[in-house]
């Protein structure tokens, strides 16, 4: 059965409570038995004392009646003495009543006997004195004189019988309360006694165990795992926890074994692992290297080849153009008389159309100066809307903290704050793409404004230029006659050049096709080489990083003892 240490505190506080409950009940039962002796000692014996007192008092005033009827000869004393004597009777049958010992009862029978004869006597004595018989006055009043002090006689014996009793009566108390004292002392010693050791005993079972927990615990903690099991036949709660420390110190000495057989396994290949890393790592920066110069110098024939090619296909269409040229020439050198006077025209319409073109330039460079401006007025809005998102954002947060401040009524007030700052960040995100947006128009107008600068220079010399032209067109006429002539022989030169280049330009085709497939391996292999360098790099500093967690992890190991 397994007790609880509350079960062990719960039965010794109880046997401690009801220790001091019987110690409280012997002291409550002997006080009782004292009340109880001293209600019988004063409502017994000295009411038995105080009835004595009576009587005697009864029958001094019947004496004291008798003499005062001998003296005043007043009959009230005699109606006196009969009410006195049947209030002795009275209080003698109270007394025959409440006496229990035959001594005592026999002492109120002489008393009750010596009122008899006394009032006998008395009766005598008042009959001769009024029979005027003084002798036997005299005589009788001896005789009741005499019963009278035999009557004081016994009622003070009977008294005396009395304070006896109380006084023995008195020692019994006297001596109850003494062992009264002594069990109530006895007892709560017995109970001071008890209660020390069932705290003791209590103690004891939960401290030793405790404290042996409390060494074996500090020495784990200092790393001391070669400590023996812990015996603790206690069934409670603190003999489970022995077993669980026991087996929590088997299960760690057991992991922290194979702790330290890995840690010592990873830290060997950690190190084989980083080695093998620097050297994959030199290796890989090596055909790195390689692939890099392989790969400019493959872009660099690629970049010749299609310059070669590029320049071929314009020859191509330049000799093409020649061809068609020198077809046309011969017919163009017929009608250059005709052309010359409609070129005239011409150059009279361009010269028409270039004022107009250079009419529409200048406008065009006044739109474009407003156009600056108005971007320039826009980026200062954008600036004031930015300022103003930053401020509503500033103010957002501010509400925020304060509706945070409010706690659950400000919850609505926190959630409206966040969209404000949301809408704030977005009109800032905003204001800043406008921005970048007229810097880029701001850009653009600027180079468009030079371009039309240029344009209106271009067509102020385009006009001087048609001047320049009409004179030329003058020669042309002399000239078209030897270029006729001429154009014969350029038709056959290039019929041959037509033949050798498209024999090149298939040449460099082919030679760009194998450029551009080197190229692309090259650029291939490049970036596989690099993607291999980063992760052997990786590798490399998770290798490191590895062996700096062995090295922890062994030191850590050390320090326990297993």
């Amino acid at each position: 059965m397994v007790n609880s240490l509350s079960k062990k505190l719960v039965l010794g506080f109880l046997s401690i409570m009801i220790l001091l409950v019987f110690v409280g009940g012997m002291g409550f039962y002997s006080v009782t038995k004292m009340n109880n002796r001293y209600s019988y000692l004063l409502d017994d014996k000295v009411k038995k004392v105080n009835l004595v007192n009576e009587l005697i008092s009864v029958q001094k005033d019947i004496s004291a009646d008798l003499h005062s009827y001998l003296l005043l000869r007043n009959n009230m004393y005699k109606e006196r003495m009969v009410t006195d004597n049947e209030k002795f009777i009275k209080i003698s049958k109270e007394l025959k009543t409440i006496f229990k010992q035959d001594q005592n009862l026999h002492i109120v029978e002489k008393l009750l006997e010596g009122n008899l004869h006394y009032d006998g006597f008395a009766q005598k004595v008042i009959d001769s004195f009024i029979k005027m018989e003084q002798e036997q006055v005299e005589k009788n009043a001896r005789l009741a004189n005499s019963e009278f002090v035999v009557f004081l006689k016994n009622a003070e014996q009977l008294k005396e019988n009395q304070n006896l009793e109380m006084s023995i009566t008195r020692d019994d108390l006297n001596s109850l309360v003494r062992k009264t004292n002594i069990v109530i002392i006895s007892l709560s010693i017995i109970a001071l006694i008890a209660s020390g050791l069932i705290a003791y005993f209590i103690s004891r079972s939960i401290t030793r165990p405790v404290q042996m927990m409390t060494d074996a615990l500090q020495l784990v903690a200092d790393g001391n795992l070669q400590i023996d099991k812990l015996h603790i036949k206690s069934r409670d709660e603190i003999g489970t926890m022995a077993s669980a420390f026991n087996k929590m110190t088997d299960d760690l000495r057991f992991i922290v074994s194979r702790m330290s057989e890995s840690a010592v396994q990873l830290a060997a290949q950690s190190e084989e692992l980083s080695a093998s890393s620097e050297e994959s790592t030199a290796s890989a920066q090596m055909v790195a290297s390689v692939a890099e110069e392989h790969l400019k110098g493959s872009e660099g024939q690629l970049e010749i080849v299609g310059q070669t090619v590029s320049s071929m296909e314009k020859m191509t269409s330049g000799i093409l153009q020649i061809s068609v040229s020198n077809d046309t020439m011969l017919l163009a050198v017929q009608s250059v008389g005709s052309l010359v006077k409609q070129g005239s025209l011409a150059f009279d319409n361009v010269s028409i159309q270039m004022n107009e073109i250079r009419s529409s330039i200048q406008e065009t460079a006044t739109i474009m100066d407003t156009l600056e401006q108005s971007s320039i007025n826009i980026q200062k809005i954008t600036a004031i809307i930015t300022a103003i998102s930053n401020q509503t954002n500033l103010l957002a947060l501010n509400a925020a903290i304060e509706a945070a401040r409010a706690g659950q009524h400000g919850k609505g007030f926190a959630v409206v704050a966040e969209e404000v700052r949301k809408l704030a960040e977005q009109s800032k995100e905003s204001a800043s793409e406008i921005e970048d947006m007229i810097k880029f128009i701001q850009s653009d107008s600027a180079r468009a404004a030079n371009s039309i600068k240029i344009g209106s220079d271009k067509a102020n010399q385009g006009l001087t230029t048609l001047e320049t032209s009409l004179r030329i067109f003058e020669h042309i006429e002399i000239a078209a006659h030897d270029a006729s002539e001429s154009v014969h022989t350029v038709f056959t030169a290039v019929e041959e050049i037509q033949t050798m280049t498209d024999e090149v330009i298939s040449g460099s085709l082919q030679m760009k096709e194998l450029a551009e497939t080197a190229a692309a391996s090259a650029q291939d292999a490049s970036a596989a080489t690099e993607e291999q360098l980063a992760t052997i790099e990786e590798i490399s500093a998770s290798t490191q990083s590895l062996a700096s967690l062995a090295e922890d992890l062994q030191l850590e190991v050390s320090k326990f003892i297993v």
